[in-house]
């Protein structure tokens, strides 16, 4: 069974992708700049600049990925209707996503 990726939704996507991105950088960022405080001498500390990476680094993160995401789909959409798509090939035995069968969208009949 091949399938054909045509169009992706620019804001659902780019606002998961967002979501994704504020989590990786609360997980990732904020531990590694409470290590590096830590080992900072505290007379060198900023505790406004600290503050603003803690605050403002996955807020920033995920607002730019989100405007990235938008453009790299944005420019994709554009591609595939005018290249086609992407095709996408499936085996019709195992098409399942999760343990459910794959179930096609039926294309809106146009009156």
């Amino acid at each position: 069974m091949i399938l054909k990726l045509k169009r992706i939704d620019p804001f659902k996507t780019s606002a998961i992708v967002a979501i994704i991105l504020f989590i990786l950088s609360v997980v990732i960022f904020v531990p590694l700049f409470l290590i590096i405080n830590a080992f900072t001498p505290q007379e060198d500390s900023n505790m406004l600049g600290f503050g603003f990476v803690i605050v403002f680094i996955p807020i920033l993160y995920s607002v730019f990925g989100f405007i990235a995401n938008l453009i790299f789909i944005s420019i994709f959409n554009y591609f595939a209707t005018r290249f086609g798509g992407i095709e996408i090939e499936f085996d019709e035995d195992k098409a399942q996503i999760l343990g459910k069968p794959l179930v096609v969208a039926e294309q809106p009949k146009e009156i």
